[in-house]
């Protein structure tokens, strides 16, 4: 998982409304909210992204360190890929 390229799923529509990110998934029809952390992430993943370029990325944003952020990144990106919000490519 570390070095899969993780992308959005190009079907997914997202929108902000009163401040926060709402993702769609219009193949299963379901909504997903992100707050700024997970918004972070999201945008993140608008270039092909792995999981170290995306925890260095968070740690980078919120002045952490990356082995405190490492397991929250990727139980969110995990939370994605379950909603099909994002896919793994080789």
């Amino acid at each position: 998982m570390n070095d899969s390229h993780i992308i959005k799923n190009a079907f997914v529509k997202q929108t902000v409304q009163d401040g926060e990110m709402i993702l769609l998934n219009p193949e299963t029809g379901e909504y997903f909210g992100l707050n700024e952390s997970g918004n972070a992430i999201w945008e993140t993943l608008d270039t092909a992204s792995t999981v170290n370029t995306i925890v260095r990325h968070v740690a980078l944003v919120y002045d952490s360190d990356e082995r405190a952020i490492e397991p929250i990144v990727r139980k969110f990106l995990e939370s994605l890929r379950e909603r099909r919000l994002v896919m793994w490519a080789p």
